[in-house]
């Protein structure tokens, strides 16, 4: 199923896996919503060292009962969410600082694509 919004493709739900298309916020934080609902808390995620940190940032600024199958990615989730819970973090764009400053934590799992699996 094809999921759009202001006549931009956003992701595709193929049933298995959710393939992302636009890189922006409502596209990111809708796909995990879908991924958690149709697959559960445990999510395979996959592309590009961007697009991993805006999964992970999304997950945070949207409190979503996620887990990934990266460590890397799980270890910097809960350093946002600590980080929110203790105040030191309190908008977006530091959600965002936070997430690009662990970038290395994460670089050395990413792939091509952008896409959420079971």
């Amino acid at each position: 199923m094809r999921y759009g919004f202001a006549g931009k493709l956003l992701f595709i739900d193929e049933g298995n896996r959710i393939v992302v298309y636009e890189e922006n916020e409502i596209a990111y934080a809708t796909a995990l919503k879908l991924g958690y609902y149709s697959f559960g808390n445990r999510l395979h995620v996959t592309g590009t060292e961007d697009s991993l940190l805006a999964m992970v940032r999304m997950a945070a600024k949207h409190h979503l009962p996620v887990q990934f199958t990266d460590k890397k990615m799980n270890k910097l989730l809960r350093e946002v969410l600590q980080g929110l819970r203790r105040g030191t973090l309190t908008d977006g764009s530091a959600v965002q600082a936070a997430c690009l400053g662990a970038a290395q934590a994460v670089r050395s799992s990413t792939t091509a694509s952008k896409a959420i699996k079971q």
